[in-house]
């Protein structure tokens, strides 16, 4: 097990900065751009199957091309803001907190392997029915955050040492690369984090390929989230059980244009590469 010590060390941080241009009623512009979830595993909590291709805003199953917008509501210490469809129709309200963001943001990096019970972090199982999502709590930093400590975190190694060591000690080959990085003359911040190869735990029967990749960029004076990507590829035994974790999301703010997510033509050749592993790992003696 991987512990996750990651969140822990974001609680103890002072994350203090000005509140830059956020303001109330400040309205954000989103489209889905990717959403598909193909699930079968089973964690210490629930057994989960199934496919969808839609995406999910609070309850409501959204398609991929469909918009929505977010109205800032409130600024404190935290932030308020909702959620429309493009009918203007009410999907999510949500208030987060600095230290909530925090947890979310650091979570999301590693999520499958937090809900795969992998790394030990309070999430839920994704809901098949109402498409995958990486939440709600994401959209709008709270105008506290400090945003030159997170790039200074993610470029940190001895940030996530403990996170790493934990898959550094199996008997696979498993490589995870982190960044932050500054563009738009330092407007904007992009921060991700990159996993591929073999997880291997003969002793609790777990053989798994892997291929995880996500990233988030954020509008540092507007504190909006411009867009979010996920593609994770998990598949083989996990603790003597079929796991599969197939996953990929993308919602980018309607009016940015850098590319953030796996271009098409590599997710072909990922799927291809890691059905390969899996051969070769379930081959593996035990």
């Amino acid at each position: 097990m991987v512990t996750f010590l990651i969140i822990a060390l974001t609680f103890s941080l002072p994350f203090i900065s000005v509140q830059g241009s956020l303001a109330v009623g400040d309205v954000f512009e989103y489209e889905i751009q990717k959403a598909y979830g193909n699930f079968n595993y089973t964690n210490t909590t629930a057994t989960v199957s199934g496919q969808t291709d839609q995406f999910r805003i609070g309850d409501t199953p959204l398609d991929v091309g469909d918009e929505f917008t977010v109205q800032v509501e409130g600024i404190s210490t935290g932030v308020q803001y909702s959620i429309y469809d493009s009918t203007k129709t009410l999907l999510r309200y949500a208030s987060v907190g600095q230290a909530s963001f925090n947890y979310q943001i650091f979570k999301n990096l590693i999520y499958p392997f937090a809900v795969l019970g992998m790394a030990s972090a309070s999430v839920g199982d994704p809901n098949v029915s109402l498409g995958v999502s990486l939440g709600d709590n994401l959209y709008v930093a709270p105008p506290l955050t400090n945003w030159n400590q997170v790039y200074n975190l993610y470029n940190d190694v001895t940030f996530y040492s403990a996170f790493i060591g934990g898959f550094g000690s199996d008997e696979g080959n498993l490589t995870i690369d982190t960044a932050a990085t500054w563009y738009d003359g330092g407007d904007t911040i992009a921060f991700e984090i990159d996993m591929s190869g073999t997880y291997i735990i003969t002793a609790e029967s777990t053989q798994l390929g892997i291929i995880h990749s996500v990233r988030f960029d954020y509008n540092v004076s507007n504190h909006a989230l411009l867009g979010y990507d996920m593609f994770t590829l998990i598949s083989g035994d996990y603790q003597g059980l079929n796991t599969n974790f197939a996953m990929t999301v993308q919602i980018t703010e309607t009016s940015y244009t850098r590319v953030i997510g796996v271009p098409f033509i590599l997710v072909g050749f990922m799927s291809v590469l890691i059905a390969s592993v899996i051969v070769l790992v379930r081959k593996r003696p035990k």
